[in-house]
């Protein structure tokens, strides 16, 4: 029997979506799989030492033939996959992107969660990955017989039909989608914004705090010190009809992570013939050319990233450019349907040997 030892939060996040889909997929396949459909995180279990001994149980009580489990969590279910390698079950490891640590790297549980990734990464029998960037996380850790699949999540919008007008006479809209962590560098969006004449832009921040709230109120003290206020506009989590109106009424999707494996954000921005100006980090390069479809600029360079808005503001031709490019991009983008052709082709012959 699989064994899938991930859950859900929010429902919210595009990595929450890969797995409903490859959950979903793998009941359809097999008969024997625990549990059959996504389930909410279970909030006894958010202490890690508790998630770890129930997993492990898990595992000693299904006895499986696959284990299911994403390297994000892999601290979480270190012991659970140790014990079911040791009983002989294939270890199949999903790779989304770099996870961050938000700790001192000199800390015991940085270390320690570095550990417990190496050690899942070197059990892994195959490794199904989200983006060419995303399998190359497991480069030089993995053992040589380990397989590696890579399956695109997809896309479920139907391509816009004409390209905006971008009118020079109006500031230009920015637009930001995703969780207020960290990882995905708000901070140094909101910095750049203070570089920039007031008049020029506008911010929509579609995104709640999530696990990090200290983060996301120092962002809005940001905000309010830099006198921010009237370019910034915070929208909360949104739901589908209000981020599609978003997407409808923006110029540009700002991408200003630290690292990225294979956001969801960027091919639905490309539907809606949005430029991307995003950082040149993780899988993004792989979805954004350079002065192509839109603009890459480092990582945590606020001055950077503000010269890259500038541009498109004072040049709403080289918008328009990049848009056309990307609406035409979008048609062909991978669906779920190819998602779901990936696996069939190339993950389920791995799996032919288990009932």
């Amino acid at each position: 029997m699989i064994l899938y030892l991930e859950y859900r939060g929010s429902g919210r996040r595009g990595g929450e979506l890969y797995h409903d889909h490859l959950l979903g997929f793998l009941a359809s396949r097999y008969d024997a799989i625990e549990p059959t459909e996504p389930q909410v995180f279970p909030p006894e279990l958010r202490n890690p030492l508790k998630h770890m001994v129930f997993a492990r149980n898990r595992v000693r009580g299904a006895s499986p033939n696959v284990v299911v489990c994403d390297i994000s969590s892999a601290a979480r279910n270190i012991a659970a996959v140790r014990l079911a390698k040791r009983r002989g079950a294939t270890i199949l490891l999903v790779i989304q992107g770099h996870r961050e640590q938000d700790l001192a790297k000199s800390s015991l549980i940085y270390h320690a969660i570095q550990w417990a990734e190496r050690a899942t990464f070197r059990r892994a029998d195959i490794i199904l990955a989200a983006s060419r960037y995303a399998a190359s996380l497991s480069d030089g850790v993995r053992q040589p017989e380990c397989k590696v699949v890579i399956a695109r999540p997809g896309l479920e919008l139907e391509p816009a039909e004409t390209v905006r007008p971008f009118d020079a006479g109006r500031p230009l809209r920015l637009l930001f989608v995703g969780e207020c962590s960290r990882v995905k560098g708000l901070v140094y969006l909101v910095r750049a914004l203070s570089l920039l004449e007031r008049s020029k832009v506008t911010l929509d921040v579609v995104g709640g705090a999530s696990q990090e709230q200290a983060y996301f109120e120092s962002v809005l003290a940001l905000v309010e010190q830099k006198h921010l206020r009237n370019m910034v506009t915070f929208h909360g989590f949104a739901d589908r009809e209000k981020l599609m109106s978003l997407y409808r009424s923006a110029d540009v999707l700002i991408v200003p992570s630290l690292s990225e494996g294979c956001p969801l954000v960027v091919p639905e921005a490309f539907c809606y013939g949005l430029p991307v100006i995003a950082s040149h980090a993780g899988g993004l390069s792989e979805m954004i050319g350079h002065d192509k479809n839109g603009l890459l600029v480092p990582p945590a360079d606020p001055a950077a990233l503000a010269d890259a808005i500038q541009k498109l503001s004072d040049d709403r031709s080289l918008c328009r450019r990049y848009s056309a490019t990307n609406r035409e991009q979008a048609s062909s983008l991978p669906t779920w349907a190819d998602f779901t052709a990936t696996l069939t082709r190339e993950l389920v012959p791995l799996l032919a040997p288990i009932p």
